[in-house]
């Protein structure tokens, strides 16, 4: 046993690489983890430092709310149907009419506009064509 041959010591290299690689791996992953839940305890205090503000928020409201006196019109009243105002009787012809002499009076103060022909039953012949400027 005093001399070690070569294929024990091989052996005891292989498992001190080994070894020392797990242990390289292991320590590797461990920091890791560390800095992660450092990461996360830091962002868990920012989040209690809003949720302690946002309560702070919250209670002022509180405050605010219970000092205002309550307004009694702030309960929903019950719809009550009214009654539909009646419409004018007017015929159609009429608001045909009506909306053609309209039409022809914007046109003529502007003058922009190419004539409105007369309305017929439910169609009405606008033509909306800009007219050519006489170049002066």
């Amino acid at each position: 046993m005093a001399t070690l041959d070569t294929q024990t010591l091989l052996h005891i290299g292989i498992e001190f690489v080994v070894i020392g690689g797990l242990t390289y791996w292991q320590h590797k992953n461990i920091s890791a983890v560390r800095d992660e839940v450092a990461e996360l305890k830091e962002k868990l205090a920012k989040m209690e430092e809003i949720i302690a503000s946002q309560g702070q928020l919250l209670m002022q409201h509180e405050q605010f709310f219970r000092g205002v006196p309550q307004q009694p019109s702030m309960h929903r009243q019950p719809h009550v149907n009214k009654p539909i105002p009646e419409e004018p009787d007017v015929s159609n012809e009429e608001l045909d009419k009506l909306l053609a002499s309209e039409l022809k009076t914007i046109c003529e103060e502007e003058d922009e506009y190419s004539e409105v022909e007369e309305c017929h039953g439910d169609s009405c012949p606008v033509d909306f064509k800009k007219k050519k400027k006489k170049e002066e």
